[in-house]
């Protein structure tokens, strides 16, 4: 295993115990580091401004795209997401959302889902790939539901 996946696998399986500011604090710590390892490039690595050969461009003459996304690791991001949907769709965005239930202990209203669907949004569940890969709980595990009694 290698020291990525043993790290991420120790802090995922611990997550659900930490208090919310300090995983706060280790994300930025972590961001910190990770900026000084690619400073050289991010936010923009060189070469990039240039456009690729063949390439049309973007859709409607736009000169940049960017994508909004956001994981959902609890029951408060749970509650706030009409409202953030509310906000994107005030500002014409579409966003993906990363619902992440199982490893967090909550399940995504149907009704939700549904609105999030039909008004744009993207939505993810990556329960099982942070499950099987983060914690080692493999697709048989007892800690695991079926998808559609999650999301």
């Amino acid at each position: 295993m290698s020291a990525i996946r043993f790290r991420n696998r120790i802090y995922y399986g611990i997550k659900p115990l930490l208090p919310s500011g300090f995983r706060l604090s280790l994300r930025r710590w972590f961001t910190q580091k990770k900026r000084e390892q690619v400073r050289h490039l991010w936010p923009v690595a060189p070469g990039s401004e240039q456009r690729p050969s063949n390439w049309s461009g973007w859709p409607h003459g736009k000169k940049f795209a960017f994508i909004l996304t956001h994981d959902v690791e609890g029951r408060k991001g749970l509650e706030r997401c009409r409202q953030m949907m509310q906000l994107e769709m005030r500002l014409g965005f579409r966003s993906s959302i990363n619902f992440i239930p199982e490893a967090l202990d909550y399940t995504v209203p149907v009704e939700l889902r549904e609105e999030l669907v039909q008004n744009g949004f993207e939505l993810e569940c990556t329960t099982f790939i942070m499950m099987a890969n983060f914690t080692g709980h493999g697709v048989n595990s007892p800690k695991k539901r079926p998808v559609s009694t999650t999301i």
